[in-house]
């Protein structure tokens, strides 16, 4: 084996190692959700979310319009883990559900430990955005 030959794989290597550690380290974890209602009436809401096929939180919530009115959940059980978000409009066949999972590979740039959700409720259905941060519940 030649000198080129054997520093061409060192890098081959090193590269894939490299994207091994960096997929380990991103974050999946949950920091909160918020949930508000940019629609010109009252809206009721169903949340759920589940980690690995428990419910840890299902409650209904009526919010007034306007941005003024929002629902925040940042709970001590939020963290670390893979969890399922869901969000659904009462008498409405509208529903959202996004995992903590499915950011992992779109933000793997992002050097934060957690995930916090938005859902806004508007006229055209439901919208939901994501950014990194820290966990501040656990």
């Amino acid at each position: 084996m030649n000198r080129r030959t054997f520093l061409a794989g060192i890098g081959a290597a090193t590269v894939l190692l490299s994207g091994c550690s960096t997929e380990e380290s991103q974050a999946t974890g949950l920091g909160s959700v918020v949930v508000s209602n940019d629609r010109e009436e009252p809206v009721e809401v169903h949340l759920r979310v589940g980690e690995g096929g428990e419910e840890l939180h299902d409650e209904r919530y009526t919010l007034e319009p306007g941005s003024n009115d929002e629902l925040s959940l940042d709970e001590e059980w939020m963290g670390d883990g893979e969890y399922e978000i869901s969000l659904g409009v009462t008498d409405e066949n509208d529903e959202r559900t996004v995992s903590t999972g499915e950011f992992a590979e779109t933000v793997s740039e992002w050097d934060d430990d957690c995930y916090h959700v938005r859902f806004v409720v508007g006229n055209g259905g439901i919208e939901e955005y994501v950014r990194g941060g820290e966990c501040s519940g656990s």
